[in-house]
Parts: structure tokens; C-alpha cells; sequence
């Protein structure tokens, strides 16, 4: 269901919110904040934003959607040196030249099944920064289309994130919207609605990326919340994750029978600290199976007493 770029890199991991909101911050060109915000936000591929048209956009009181065809002619003009210089192409661009059966845009897919529809859809609200590119594009500029090309599109955020190897850094910026979308409170359905992965995908995204969790106070949410104020008490945790201390303090006693965190009972209230990386997955002794929760070992190591 994602495009070649969203598949390229092998492992599942986004950018978490952190990163991502730096990121979004030092973006100064509007290729580099079409990259950084409509790759997470609407799951579009380098092609399909160098590409964009005005009449691939349908505007909405809630909702922005972007219906990118299967296939289109590839640009009639192109960026010469800033946001708002343009001139004629003249001929296609290398990608549309070289990629597909036709000389224009094609909508392509890793599975090699050929070029197909794919609608993105922007919530005004959660997707703000997407929208924002697109009005400054369509509205302030007035123009009839992105004028880029993939190549250069790819290349924008690579310079905001040097230390990320190159050939992921894009990949890693579509998986990202699943990571945004969850780490502001959005059940897995409902990311599906947002994103261009099916659900197990979906799923694997999160689970791969620690720096959020759909489940809000499982074992991720207590290991980032001390991780953020250690040494922390139980109390303190309980505000910060809103709940009451006794389930606070039930699970970082489970946490620390797993050696993942330690405690300092030399004054009241008893301080809490977290022993090496917070993000390192739990792993079962009896086969490695690895699981980014205390939850979901318990109930691995469960399976093998069956």
C-alpha cells in the first residue's frame, strides 16, 4: 500500500515527535518544509510532491485532501533559484524520463503492480504545518503546481538531519506521520484513515519507535516520564502521567524486578532512576523474542508456560 521510497529501508522506525518538531523548526526553503510536512502528514512520496497540483487538491472546512493520480503529465515549469522564481521546463525531468512507461508522472508502486490513485488526507487541525505549505503554494503564490522535481524534494530534508544516513531519511519522514498521529492520541484506525499503511504496518511503526505509544500507560509511558525528570517519586510520576501513584508504583517495582530501573530509598519519598537506555526493547531469556512493552513479554513468557 506505500510507494517505493516508504518501503526502502527495511526496519519500521519513524522519527519521533522530538525530532521531527527540530526538524520542522530549521526548515527555511519551501522545499524543505513541503518535504519535512507533507512526507509524515499526507504520506506523499518525493514524486508525487515535486508533482503536486492545484487540481489534485480538494479544500475543505475540516479536511484538505490530495488525490494524486496514477498518471500526469510531468511539470510545465520548474524552481530556478528560490521559492517564488519559475521558468518553463521545456522537456520532462529526469525521473519522469526515466521511471515508468511514459515520460510524464506516474503514481508507482514497489509491488510492480503499475501506477496507482492514492488520496492523502490533511486534518486541518492535527496536520496544520502540511496545510500551511499548501496554502503558501496555492494561495499566496498562486501557482498551479509544486514546480520541483523528486530528486530535489529528497534531497531538502537530508540536509536538516546529517546525521541520519541519506537513503533513510525520507523513508524514515513518511513512517513519521504514524508517529506524529500517535503521539497525539489517535487510535490505530484511525492513523489508517490518515496514512497510506494498512494496519499490521501500522503497528509495526509504533512498536518500532519508542519515543511514543498509543497505550498510555503502559510500560513506554512510565519509562519516558521518568527518563524526562529523573530521579522522580512515584507521586511525581503520577502527576505527570495523570493517574494515581499505587498502579505508578506497582509497575516500577515490576520494572525494577526487569533491572530497568533502580531506586534511592535514602530519603522520603523514595527517588526513582532509570538503569541504562529506556528506549532498549524487553527480551524474553527463554527465546530473544524482543517486545518494546513489559506488558507484551509478560504475556510472551505466559505463551511459553501454556
Amino acid at each position: 500500500m506505500v510507494g517505493d521510497e516508504a518501503v526502502s529501508d527495511s526496519r519500521y522506525k519513524a522519527f519521533g515527535p522530538k525530532v521531527w518538531k527540530s526538524v520542522y523548526s530549521q526548515a527555511n526553503s519551501l522545499l524543505e518544509e513541503a518535504a519535512v510536512t507533507l512526507a509524515p502528514f499526507g504520506g506523499l512520496t518525493a514524486n508525487a510532491v515535486a508533482h503536486l497540483r492545484s487540481d489534485w487538491i480538494e479544500w475543505g472546512d475540516e479536511f484538505v485532501k490530495i488525490r494524486v493520480p496514477k498518471q500526469a503529465d510531468c511539470n510545465q515549469w520548474k524552481m530556478v533559484g528560490g521559492d517564488s522564481l519559475v521558468s518553463e521546463r521545456g522537456r520532462p525531468c529526469r525521473y519522469c524520463k526515466n521511471t515508468g512507461a511514459t515520460d510524464g508522472f506516474e503514481n508507482l508502486w514497489r509491488d510492480g503492480s503499475g501506477p496507482h490513485r492514492y488520496v492523502a488526507t490533511l486534518h486541518r487541525d492535527i496536520a496544520e504545518p502540511a496545510v500551511d505549505v499548501l496554502e503558501r503554494v496555492f494561495s499566496v503564490l498562486a501557482r498551479s503546481g509544486m514546480y520541483a522535481t523528486p530528486a530535489s524534494v529528497g534531497e531538502a530534508p537530508r540536509r536538516l538531519l546529517p546525521d541520519c544516513e541519506s537513503k533513510y531519511v525520507y523513508p524514515k519522514l513518511l513512517r513519521t506521520g504514524v508517529s506524529l498521529y500517535c503521539y497525539y492520541g489517535l487510535e490505530t484506525e484511525d492513523i489508517v484513515d490518515l496514512s497510506p499503511y494498512v494496519k499490521d504496518t501500522v503497528v509495526e511503526i509504533i512498536r518500532a519507535t519508542p519515543e511514543v505509544t498509543q497505550k498510555k500507560h503502559n510500560s513506554y509511558s512510565y519509562l519516558r516520564a521518568l527518563a524526562e525528570r529523573e530521579p522522580a517519586s512515584a507521586q511525581e510520576l503520577a502527576s505527570e502521567l495523570g493517574v494515581t501513584p499505587d498502579p505508578v508504583r506497582g509497575t516500577l517495582n515490576r520494572l525494577k524486578n526487569s533491572n530497568r530501573v533502580e531506586v534511592d530509598k535514602t530519603e522520603q519519598p523514595y527517588k526513582w532512576s532509570i538503569i541504562g537506555d529506556w528506549t532498549a526493547p524487553f527480551v524474553c531469556d527463554t527465546c530473544g523474542y524482543q517486545s518494546p512493552t513489559l506488558q507484551g513479554i509478560g504475556s510472551h513468557k505466559r505463551a511459553h508456560d501454556e
